[in-house]
């Protein structure tokens, strides 16, 4: 099943880090055929930096669709890259991190919930210019 075969999700697995695994998706997949599956959040760097290294972060087994790649990162620049090189792998969606709650990532870097202590850090007044 792919995205444009496929209505509005009712039912969506949020990205849980620790949690949403290859494994954790199989699983919720067998529980509902439905529900649109997100992956753990991944930095944008993670992604432009691991490029020889690709699978073991953006892998899926198909019967995961529709599955959803959520990408964390403030640099703009890093954030096309990842999501040019996330594009081969046929994710239905991509969903960039605006507020993450996790405190590993709230404390660290500029991204997420981070953001919201530094306004002008934030990716919307660069997205409008």
């Amino acid at each position: 099943m792919v995205a444009n075969d496929y209505f509005p999700p009712w039912f969506s697995v949020a990205p849980m880090m620790d949690w949403t695994d290859n494994h954790y998706r199989t699983l919720a997949r067998l529980i509902s055929k439905h529900a649109w599956l997100y992956t753990e959040m991944l930095a944008a760097e993670t992604i432009v930096y691991q490029k020889g290294n690709l699978d073991r972060f953006l892998a899926f087994s198909p019967d995961q669709h529709p599955i959803v790649l959520q990408i964390g990162g403030s640099n703009l620049e890093n954030l096309a890259k990842a999501t040019e090189l996330a594009d081969a792998y046929g994710y239905d969606e991509i969903n960039f991190n605006c507020g993450c709650p996790s405190p590993r990532v709230a404390g660290r870097g500029c991204f997420g919930a981070r953001l919201m202590l530094e306004p002008k850090e934030s990716l919307l007044p660069r997205l409008f210019q």
